[in-house]
């Protein structure tokens, strides 16, 4: 039975819970890592005069890290020669190796394991990948789904014989339960740790019996080593953030001044700032 007031329970008085597992896969595909540093740095070239500009070339930049899929979808006709790249970068995309391999392995072993991304086109590209070159179904769930449709792909998840992998966006980080799931992978990471956070609290739950694996791909260079990077130090792939929304809100921000300048990284004093402020708002 849990505490009259649930809203103030933290995981020490319920006896505590299975601990979180960072699983990092480093990214060393020259090839993949290559195509996606060129299509970064075009994308964050572009000129941007005005906030709406600065806007637009943000989601791009965003778009960019997650896949080709989605950053395709956001150009124009006349960003073919960046079309052609976004579309090179998804055939030669590391992660997506990784995870057509590893797949397979996770069906043979009966294990759940629970796919997020950021945007639809990124789910698309992942599930026509997965059934083509992997031969392996896999469940669905997104916001344009039905409320009944949404119920049902997850029954037919939970279920033994039911599809081993479910690949998600965001409309399934809150309110639904996937304590029985081994694994979570972010096959992207939103620059937004309460986002990150969310898309873990779906395993990591009242009722689970079994450490909770964090699947996160780690990138050599870019804006994508920055978040992972500030991540990592953060500890959010071990231990949760909630109820440090306020000190890690500028986060995000901090990342989108990063993303409008070519030049730019994460400074080591604005990194060590950042880290600090979440380790004394932990404390």
């Amino acid at each position: 039975p849990l505490p009259a007031c649930t809203s103030s329970t933290r995981r020490t008085d319920i006896g505590g819970l299975p601990p979180r597992v960072g699983i990092p896969i480093e990214i060393n595909n020259s090839a993949s890592s290559r195509l996606r540093d060129a299509v970064e740095h075009a994308v964050r070239s572009t000129e941007a005069s005005n906030a709406a500009a600065e806007r637009k070339k943000v989601d791009r930049v965003r778009r960019a890290l997650a896949s080709g899929a989605a950053l395709s979808a956001a150009l124009g006709v006349a960003d073919g020669a960046l079309r052609q790249q976004a579309e090179a970068m998804d055939a030669a995309d590391a992660r997506l190796d990784w995870l057509l391999r590893q797949a397979p392995v996770w069906r043979d072993a009966k294990e759940k394991t629970l796919v997020f991304v950021a945007h639809r086109e990124t789910l698309e590209m992942l599930r026509t990948a997965l059934s083509h070159r992997a031969q392996l179904a896999s469940g669905v769930f997104h916001e344009e789904l039905s409320p009944a449709r949404r119920d049902t792909e997850v029954a037919r998840f939970r279920e033994h014989e039911g599809p081993s992998l479910l690949v998600s966006t965001e409309c399934g980080g809150e309110g639904r339960n996937f304590e029985f799931c081994r694994r979570l992978v972010l096959f992207d990471l939103p620059w937004k740790p309460s986002i990150v956070e969310q898309r873990i609290g779906r395993l990591d739950r009242i009722g689970r019996r079994i450490p909770v694996e964090v699947v996160y791909f780690r990138p050599p260079g870019g804006i994508g080593g920055d978040v992972v990077r500030l991540f990592e130090a953060l500890g959010l792939f071990r231990e949760p953030l909630a109820g440090l929304e306020p000190q890690l809100a500028h986060v995000e921000g901090a990342l989108e001044e990063i993303a409008l300048d070519p030049r730019a990284s994460l400074s080591e004093e604005r990194f060590a700032a950042l880290v600090a402020e979440a380790h004394a708002a932990r404390t």
